[in-house]
């Protein structure tokens, strides 16, 4: 796989809307990212954070660290919302416990030209069926019947009380 590249720095919102951004160092150590959050939450209580990317889960061990020391530490009470891409398992594992809904791409092969990932999105949605959610999947003009055929397959074989998401 490829390694995961990390920018030098952070910038955090201080105000919603106002990019009156402060920048800090990355790796930002969890307790700083938590008590920011934290400090998020109490100006205006929200009712789900959401975690998406890139790819959230190849950040597995922070995340998890991040959301325990939310809830552990600080009470956090507003909903989990884990948006990946539905084919990293393993990390998955790690973090389920600790999020409560999920949105997960089925990778079509003809929409993404890319390598069939069905056997992944099937060790992953079997770690993802204790949870609620849905499942979404692109289609381009070269995506094929038998590709969203498969997704269904899937879906209906391994998680069936998960909406399928066809996004054109």
């Amino acid at each position: 796989s490829l390694p995961v590249r990390i920018k030098e720095t952070a910038r955090l919102e201080q105000t919603a809307g106002e990019r009156d951004f402060l920048v800090l160092k990355n790796p930002l150590p969890v307790d700083i990212l938590s008590n920011f959050i934290i400090s998020l939450e109490k100006d205006l209580e929200h009712h789900s954070m959401s975690l998406t990317g890139g790819e959230p889960l190849l950040q597995a061990s922070y995340i998890k660290e991040l959301l325990h020391n939310l809830k552990a530490e600080h009470a956090f009470k507003p909903k989990i919302f884990l948006e990946t891409g539905g084919h990293r398992a393993k990390d998955l594992k790690k973090v389920i416990d600790l999020v409560d809904f999920l949105s997960f791409d089925l990778k079509l092969p003809s929409s993404t030209k890319e390598r069939v990932l069905w056997k992944e999105h099937q060790e992953f949605i079997q770690i993802a069926s204790v949870k609620a959610g849905y499942a979404k999947a692109v289609l381009t003009a070269e995506t094929c019947d038998e590709d969203v055929e498969a997704a269904c397959k899937v879906l209906k074989e391994n998680l069936d009380c998960f909406d399928l998401v066809l996004q054109p």
